[in-house]
């Protein structure tokens, strides 16, 4: 490992998992295994039962999250081309 890299011990759903990241990365690291354990909670609260099932829809629902955070740009970046555009014609 280079000196760069650090040796992040993580907590998800009651386990312990050792994963290497960049040292600016560790923060991000530590938040996103916070959130996968969130999920994995919300997921078992519905009623999922089993840790792989519990998992798998942790990880549907970040992605879902993500997509429509993905959505949300672009519909933003499409909106602020066409301001560009009505400016452009204004000018």
């Amino acid at each position: 490992m280079s000196s760069d890299h650090n040796s992040v011990k993580l907590k998800i759903y009651d386990q312990e998992f050792r994963v290497a990241c960049p040292d600016d990365a560790e923060n991000r690291l530590t938040d996103a295994a916070q959130m996968v354990g969130d999920m994995m909670q919300k997921a078992k609260k519905a009623g999922v039962f089993g840790v792989e099932r519990i998992a798998m829809m942790a990880a549907l629902n970040i992605a879902n999250e993500l997509l429509d955070e993905q959505s949300k740009k672009i519909d933003s970046q499409s909106v602020d081309r066409m301001l560009a555009q009505i400016d452009d014609r204004l000018s």
